[in-house]
């Protein structure tokens, strides 16, 4: 493994590591999960074709511990949960929407929005998700290179 790629490894895991301080313990997101048919909510997505979902807060109901309540979210695919965190950034710009925008775009820049085996047999899919990811900033005037660190 590369340098590069280490280092890159390392800040997409410490990112991971922070955002599960302030996520759903374990079992609150597979019941989450599994209620909604590993689904999402805002456009129909399933994990089952191939899909990556996270189990997303509500807007508003972040905690600044482990969540254990499961009415405080659903399933979002990554691209919607993104899209979320862009806006809440945009409307209340501090340090934790920031950190939090700029680690799970990190996340989703580096993981990309479908699972791994749907990567496998569609190689192709990773580049088109960046552009989408490159674009889907672009709707909200926000240079994704911005949010991205300096090491992509």
């Amino acid at each position: 493994m590369k340098k590069s790629e280490i280092v890159r490894l390392t800040a997409s895991l410490a990112g991971l590591a922070f955002l599960s301080q302030f996520a759903f313990a374990k079992r609150i997101r597979h019941q989450i999960g599994n209620h909604y048919d590993w689904t999402c909510q805002n456009t129909g997505a399933k994990f089952s074709d191939g899909v990556m979902i996270h189990i997303a807060h509500y807007k508003g109901k972040h905690q600044r511990e482990v969540d254990y309540n499961p009415k405080n979210g659903r399933p979002l695919c990554v691209r919607e949960h993104v899209i979320e965190h862009i806006e809440e950034f945009l409307e209340k710009p501090n340090d934790y929407t920031n950190s939090s925008l700029r680690l799970l775009t990190n996340v989703a820049w580096e993981n990309g929005l479908h699972t791994f085996d749907y990567y496998k047999s569609h190689p192709e899919q990773f580049e088109l998700d960046r552009e989408d990811l490159t674009q889907v900033f672009a709707e909200y005037g926000v240079d994704i290179y911005d949010i991205l660190p300096v090491m992509v």
